[in-house]
């Protein structure tokens, strides 16, 4: 996501003391169990093996589609963390794309900072990042493999599924990325906080993962029984 350099004209105090930029650390995760189908290949410090259940920094493979006759097809991905900018904390847009008060230029984005700052501060692309590494190895072994990549983030946004579902952490203390009290915007006098939207993507997780665990079921009685399996994604 591009982003202007705006300036914050409100900070929301309440926010951890001692909490740092999100790109002051290595984040790994485990993608949705519904996003990729057939083999999937991990990082694994740029071994690249296949898919075993860990957490790491990317992975490529199929990302799972329905097409308008309802099969499931797939397109090749690498999908690893995009961190945006050094001092966004969490990004949610307005319901409805309105343009909320203090939004200057008609944005319909939010923006909550880390605590002490007062701008988005610099982009996080440091192309020798471990993180950025791995997404462009990613990418670059899935086109020599399939003869294209297309790209997909996990961000810091707060409608993100794989926040929602627990599937992003720290990489060093294991520890998994929960969002904290008190964010709000950081344009004065706009009183939007991401709550709302955050409780949302739980809600929808929930569904979509208890949808997921109903299909696993139905394979499975479908091939004791010796029945033809129909793929299909919730």
């Amino acid at each position: 996501m591009l982003y202007p350099n705006w300036t914050a004209s409100h900070h929301d105090n309440t926010m951890p003391s001692k909490r740092k930029s999100l790109a002051d650390r290595v984040w790994e995760f485990r993608p949705l169990p519904w996003f990729f189908t057939g083999q999937v290949l991990r990082y694994n410090g740029g071994r690249w093996t296949e898919d075993d259940g860990e957490y790491d920094l990317c992975f490529i493979g199929g990302a799972a589609y329905m097409t308008l006759y309802e099969h499931v097809e797939s397109y090749p991905c690498a999908v690893g963390v995009d961190i945006g900018r050094r001092n966004i904390l969490c990004s949610w847009r307005s319901e409805a794309l309105e343009v909320s008060p203090g939004h200057k230029h008609g944005f319909c984005w939010h923006y909550a900072l880390i605590k002490g700052t007062t701008d988005w501060g610099e982009p996080v692309d440091d192309p020798y990042s471990k993180q950025e590494r791995a997404f462009r190895e990613g990418m670059d072994l899935e086109s020599k493999m399939r003869g294209c990549a297309n790209g997909r983030s996990v961000e810091f946004h707060a409608d993100s599924l794989e926040i929602a579902a627990g599937l992003v952490r720290d990489a060093k203390t294991k520890k998994v990325f929960q969002w904290p009290k008190g964010m709000k915007c950081m344009f004065s006098p706009c009183p939007a906080t991401p709550y709302s939207a955050i409780k949302l993507a739980q809600q929808t997780y929930a569904k979509k993962k208890a949808a997921w665990d109903e299909i696993a079921i139905e394979r499975s009685i479908a091939r004791l029984d010796g029945q033809e399996v129909k793929p299909r994604l919730p």
